[in-house]
């Protein structure tokens, strides 16, 4: 008994498979795709611009990113920009004292594409970043969207480090095919609040959403991930990881349990999102779990997701 949830959960797989901890949650909390409705504002999905990277030393931490994941900086309005070659995403690094800002644990990671993890994360170790989680091999079970055959298994190699300011990344290889932003995760409370808000409000598409109780380690989340089909140029999703160069797509993991969550302060973690109808869009996330803070801030309005995560909407 020392274990109650992970035997429960375990017995529940036995029995159920890849929807057992769908299952375990009430009917109206299941964050199941049920709805993939796009907004009539939104015609095109959003397009991923940035994420904001507070840093108490934005150039020290620039030299980090080069050096370790061989980003290139460039000059961006009022930050330092770090992106990849041919890679439209940016990260950007923001001046800010470090008593100013806090990252907090819902900003899950940046998962980056690199052709040699072990050399990363050995630069990772040597330059004061943290080493959390080794190279391994990772292995993850079938998806429900897109339907995947029961026994469907996808193995990659990565490894979880933190930069000196705490910023998680996720490292996944990728020997052919060039170095880019792929994902930017975020834990959430509600999956289908979420879908909600992204999807139905904002005009992304679920690209993917499964259990991962069949995942080596053992993770007992459900994910699911969303994004512009389009970048696709109609590869699947698998094909398109690492090899289609594009936009990243956002995942959400929704942990088995997850009522409550730290989104950090001062804006770590916030989404820049370029979209049609941006200032509508805006005043319109209270109808979807979301709230408008401010419609005309400067660079875009600004609102926040169902989570309290701050999203920028510009015009695109």
């Amino acid at each position: 008994m020392a274990y109650p949830l992970l035997t429960a959960v375990a017995a529940l797989l036995l029995l159920h498979g890849a929807d057992a901890l769908a299952m375990a949650r009430p009917a109206a909390r299941r964050g199941a795709p049920a709805r993939c409705t796009r907004s009539r504002v939104a015609m095109v999905a959003p397009a991923i611009r940035s994420v904001d990277i507070c840093a108490a030393d934005v150039q020290a931490l620039a030299v980090f990113y080069e050096t370790c994941f061989g980003m290139e900086r460039s000059k961006g309005a009022g930050c330092v920009e770090m992106g990849f070659p041919g890679d439209p995403m940016r990260l950007r690094l923001l001046e800010s004292p470090g008593a100013d800002f806090r990252v907090g644990e819902g900003f899950d990671a940046v998962a980056l594409y690199l052709p040699d993890v072990r050399t990363a994360v050995d630069c990772v170790e040597v330059r004061g970043g943290q080493v959390l989680t080794p190279p391994e091999e990772c292995t993850v079970g079938p998806s429900k969207i897109p339907d995947e055959p029961i026994g469907t298994k996808h193995v990659t190699f990565e490894a979880l480090v933190s930069d000196p300011q705490g910023y998680r990344f996720r490292l996944i290889q990728r020997a052919e095919g060039a170095r880019r932003v792929a994902k930017l995760v975020y834990r959430v409370t509600d999956l289908e609040k979420s879908q909600q808000f992204y999807s139905e409000l904002l005009g992304m598409s679920v690209l993917r959403w499964r259990s991962n109780l069949q995942s080596t380690p053992l993770d007992i989340s459900l994910t699911m991930q969303l994004g512009d089909p389009a970048v696709l140029n109609g590869a699947t999703v698998l094909e398109a990881e690492g090899n289609v160069p594009g936009q990243p797509v956002l995942e959400f993991i929704y942990y088995f349990n997850m009522r409550k969550l730290d989104v950090g302060s001062a804006g770590a973690g916030r989404l820049t999102l370029a979209a049609a109808g941006a200032s509508e869009l805006a005043t319109r996330a209270p109808s979807a779990n979301g709230k408008l803070v401010d419609a005309v801030a400067e660079g875009g309005a600004l609102v926040q997701d169902p989570d309290g995560f701050e999203v920028r909407l510009v015009a695109n």
